[in-house]
């Protein structure tokens, strides 16, 4: 155990975090963690609300809107928490980095194609919601992972730590929006 006189303040420990953007990979995972976990609103607020207000177009109330939309959240998470492990995957066998750019290019991929997606309770759109799971779970972990192998061991907490506050910000950011 560390004793108490060896611990940073913490005040310290949330400058070192700052300052580690200083490293353009570093700041790429915060700038990734910002986006991913703001992701996180567009999928369950956002959509939930688009998939209500198409429901009533189609004559349903907004509990059987829900319960369809649900389905199509359930099968979003259930796909993104079965590719983890590929994208764990990718990452022990190639360059985080380019990990991360490819968990950015299915992010934009996912979210561009929004524009395509005529309505969130129909299910001939589940491709391109699924292709938005993995851009945001992929995002997240390319990000902590990009983390793990750029910072250094004695600010790497400090600098995780500013990522889950990007993230935060992010969502508060994206609920504002």
């Amino acid at each position: 155990p560390v004793s108490k006189r060896e611990r940073e303040r913490p005040l310290a420990l949330f400058i070192g975090g700052l300052l580690a953007a200083k490293n353009p990979r570093i700041s790429l995972a915060l700038a990734c963690a910002f986006a991913a976990r703001g992701d996180m609103v567009i999928k369950v607020a956002f959509l939930s609300i688009w998939a209500i207000q198409d429901g009533l177009k189609q004559d349903m109330n907004p509990a059987q809107s829900m319960a369809r939309f649900g389905l199509i959240l359930a099968i979003m998470s259930a796909f993104s928490f079965i590719s983890a492990p590929l994208f764990g995957w990718l990452i022990d066998r190639i360059n985080r980095l380019t990990c991360t750019i490819i968990a950015l290019v299915f992010a934009s991929v996912g979210y561009l194609s929004m524009y395509i997606i005529t309505s969130p309770l129909d299910y001939a759109m589940l491709p391109y919601f699924l292709i938005i799971s993995l851009g945001s779970s992929f995002l997240m972990k390319g990000s902590m992972s990009l983390i793990g192998q750029e910072a250094p061991v004695k600010l790497r907490g400090s600098i995780m730590a500013m990522n889950s506050i990007l993230g935060a910000l992010g969502i508060l950011i994206f609920s504002l929006v």
